[in-house]
């Protein structure tokens, strides 16, 4: 913004100000602003604001009285009477909803602009900038990757793309091929692959489990396609579900929501298909589904029985905590199980009705650790989705 309007840059860590000594903070915030009024027109910008311009309490502590002393001192160069023309503030901070009412008022940060994690399209442009004189292999698919790099930021995107390199480099490759960059990716989210060596029974059983939610995800209508299956230890996981969207979806149906969590049902189901029980592989699949289930109760109206009432679990953006009776308790527990129950009903629907695609990607990945997503078309025979629409 300083570049575009051609004006001085200053910036300062709001931590710059905090002192046990009353009135350091203070003087520092005059002397910043005594510059940027020098050098106008201005742009001061201070980053993790919510260092000294957390809600204010009743405290005789001097480092309390410290930090009041430096919010007061930035409340007066924002809106005082000192002129402070040609001089733009912004701030920046990851906690919003602790900051001091007064410092977010009309007047003063009263614009909240939110910057979130990208889209797709903002991954893909992302990850096109840090390519730079990187080459690329003729295979590689920028946006495919987009689509598996859900929740990661600017900068885990760099450090893919840097893994990649590297990763290449070590194998003595002239460019990055697609292959580098998946697993990148897994090293990004999930850790380097071990060198663990599991029984023939162990192996077998994650592949029926990561296969159950491959076919899963294939067959329902709402689920997300797979992109890659792998059995090959990372991490703490002993394998790997990869799936994509054709888009980032922000709103879900109950619908999705019930295939979402079918699918992460389905390599319990799996197992319990082809062994007759399930084992401790689904531990943090039941934790998901616990999460998808408890908030489409409590915060979505999903529920029949409570009909269209939230009950959010951690209180509101103002800190009060939602209470509610014992027997609705009992209730969102109660309709938390029955959506469960509707989940595993049809991952157990699916993966019955496609045993013979089930047996089949089991087999491929016991042979080949790793299946991409068109041999997983090849193995699962049911029409492709139609993409959503832009």
């Amino acid at each position: 913004m300083a570049g575009e309007s051609n004006a001085a840059f200053l910036s300062v860590a709001a931590t710059e100000f905090t002192e046990v000594m009353v009135g350091e903070g203070a003087g520092r915030v005059r002397d910043l602003f005594g510059r940027a009024r020098a050098v106008a027109p201005a742009i001061v910008f201070i980053d993790e604001i919510d260092a000294i311009g957390a809600r204010r309490e009743d405290s005789s502590l001097d480092g309390h009285r410290e930090r009041e002393q430096t919010l007061n001192q930035i409340l007066i160069e924002l809106d005082g009477f000192r002129q402070r023309d040609n001089v733009i503030v912004m701030a920046a901070t990851n906690r919003p909803e602790i900051l001091d009412e007064a410092l977010v008022r009309a007047g003063r940060f009263d614009r909240e602009i939110t910057i979130g994690l990208p889209d797709r399209e903002g991954r893909r442009e992302i990850l096109q900038v840090h390519v730079g004189t990187k080459r690329l292999a003729a295979d590689v698919d920028l946006d495919a990757i987009a689509g598996i790099t859900r929740g990661l930021s600017g900068a885990d995107l760099a450090n893919v793309m840097n893994e990649a390199a590297l990763l290449s480099a070590r194998r003595g490759h002239q460019e990055i091929s697609m292959s580098a960059l998946e697993e990148a990716v897994e090293r990004s989210t999930m850790g380097i692959s071990r060198a663990h060596v599991l029984t023939d029974e162990e192996r077998r059983v994650v592949a029926v489990h990561e296969a159950g939610h491959a076919v899963v995800a294939r067959v329902v209508p709402e689920g997300r396609l797979p992109h890659m299956v792998s059995i090959i230890p990372s991490g703490r996981s002993l394998g790997r579900a990869w799936m994509t969207d054709t888009h980032d979806r922000l709103v879900y149906s109950r619908a999705a929501l019930i295939d979402e969590m079918a699918i992460l049902l389905g390599g319990r189901v799996a197992e319990q298909l082809v062994f007759g029980d399930a084992g401790s592989a689904a531990l943090g699949d039941l934790a998901e589904v616990g999460r998808i289930a408890q908030k489409m109760v409590r915060e979505l109206g999903m529920s029949d029985m409570l009909g269209p009432v939230g009950y959010p679990a951690d209180g509101d953006r103002d800190g009060r905590v939602t209470t509610y009776s014992d027997d609705t308790a009992r209730v969102i527990d109660a309709e938390a199980r029955r959506l469960v129950d509707e989940a595993l009903k049809r991952a157990d629907a699916v993966l019955r009705s496609s045993r013979d695609a089930l047996d089949r990607m089991t087999s491929a990945l016991l042979e080949s650790e790793t299946l991409t997503a068109a041999q997983i078309e090849q193995l699962v025979e049911v029409p492709a989705r139609a993409p959503a629409p832009v």
